[in-house]
């Protein structure tokens, strides 16, 4: 557990909670095989914590010895074409303007492989690559043995190769001390000096003035702003070469390369804290307004939500954690389909059950999907109202 009163980051003493929640369901990307299985999923408290000196946002309560990262972990979203436009736009990124041809990349968290194999099995490349990740399944060797997998979690120890590029995205929010991880990553780079460092996380300024309160969860135990991660690299000997809001503005893709002198990090916006400190008040209220809401839509017949990933589980758990209200989870990923949501036993269906359920209302999790949706139920004559309304900071 963190020390309530230090930022991991800046290592202020002060920091201020904005936000509580007890007893949640600790891993938001395992499904289980049965009911029983998941209203027994193992729980800890969210206590979101807001640093005034650097803005840094941690969950000061989260224990690390509670998370398991293993093959039955499942947090891929390539089953979504929306998605997946995602991951081409970052590849043309890092091939046309990266220049990542002829190269050696690792990727740290790699999941199932599915964005290292975009970049070393496309034979035009001719790159190589290095995947860590103990939630990897599949062969370990691929492409010739140009691309190896290896299911273990990326320390210091990782070395042997040295890298032209290293990706992680999606990992260092579910790290309790950044800057350590950083310091592992350099040093297993010592021998690449000139690497380039290409990291993406979720942004915390688009989570809070989306009023998006789903996406505070266990897992996700550090949250940077584009001045918190800024902060970390500079902090850590690099230089960022840039830092950019992508899907929607959701997510933040940073580079980064080893400095010759260490700069100044970015100061902390005037008015972030201040919109941190309204989100507390705010998230009060659209808890309250969204119970309302659901029990309401439940009236007209039965309801869905479109979305069984992290969102999707933290929506179900402040609003239906009785399974009494929401009669259908929908999700694209099919090894998700007939497994149930951990905290609350919701079963997790293909959007073809719609046909026949007589869902009225579909809550969808996710603003970016929604044309892709939109499109789906178009193609099977399904005729639903899809409601989003994450809110808007003023």
């Amino acid at each position: 557990m963190f020390d309530s009163t230090i930022c991991p980051l800046c290592r202020f003493t002060g920091c201020e909670e904005f936000l509580r929640r007890e007893s949640v369901p600790v891993q938001q990307n395992f499904l289980t095989i049965s009911r029983q299985k998941a209203l027994r999923a193992k729980r800890g408290d969210l206590r979101m914590y807001f640093c005034p000196a650097c803005g840094f946002v941690f969950n000061q309560a989260f224990e690390p010895d509670l998370m398991i990262y293993d093959s039955d972990y499942n947090n891929t979203q390539e089953s979504s074409d929306c998605f997946k436009e995602h991951l081409i736009n970052l590849k043309n990124r890092l091939v046309h303007e990266g220049g990542l041809r002829q190269a050696t990349i690792a990727e740290i968290g790699c999941g199932k492989g599915y964005f290292l194999k975009m970049l070393v099995l496309d034979d035009a490349l001719g790159n190589r690559g290095f995947g860590f990740d103990p939630s990897y399944e599949g062969e370990e060797l691929l492409g010739n043995g140009r691309l190896r997998f290896e299911k273990k979690y990326f320390d210091s120890k990782c070395r042997g190769f040295s890298a032209d590029a290293l990706i992680c995205r999606h990992v260092i929010e579910h790290v309790p001390d950044p800057v350590k991880f950083i310091g592992e990553i350099s040093e297993a780079l010592r021998d690449a000096p000139h690497c380039r460092l290409f990291f993406e996380t979720p942004c915390v300024e688009w989570i809070i003035a989306s009023l998006t309160i789903w996406d505070f969860f266990y897992e996700h135990c550090s949250l940077f702003s584009t001045g918190t991660l800024n902060r970390l690299f500079i902090q850590s000997g690099y230089k960022v070469k840039s830092i950019e809001h992508v899907f929607g503005g959701q997510y933040l893709w940073l580079e980064a390369v080893k400095a010759d002198r260490q700069s100044e990090p970015t100061v902390l916006p005037a008015d972030f804290a201040e919109k941190v400190k309204k989100f507390a008040g705010y998230e009060r209220k659209l808890i309250s307004d969204w119970k309302s809401l659901v029990q309401k839509l439940k009236q007209q017949g039965p309801l869905a939500i479109w979305g069984a990933g992290a969102k999707g589980v933290t929506f179900l758990n402040l609003f239906d954690p009785r399974c009494q209200l929401i009669d259908m989870v929908i999700d694209l990923n099919a090894d998700k389909h007939n497994r149930y949501i951990p905290g609350t036993g919701h079963e997790v269906v293909d959007c073809r059950r719609l046909a026949e359920s007589g869902v009225k209302n579909v809550i969808v999790m996710n603003p970016n999907y929604l044309e892709e949706i939109r499109a789906l139920l178009a193609e099977s004559d399904i005729r639903v109202n899809l409601i989003i309304e994450p809110g808007e900071l003023k």
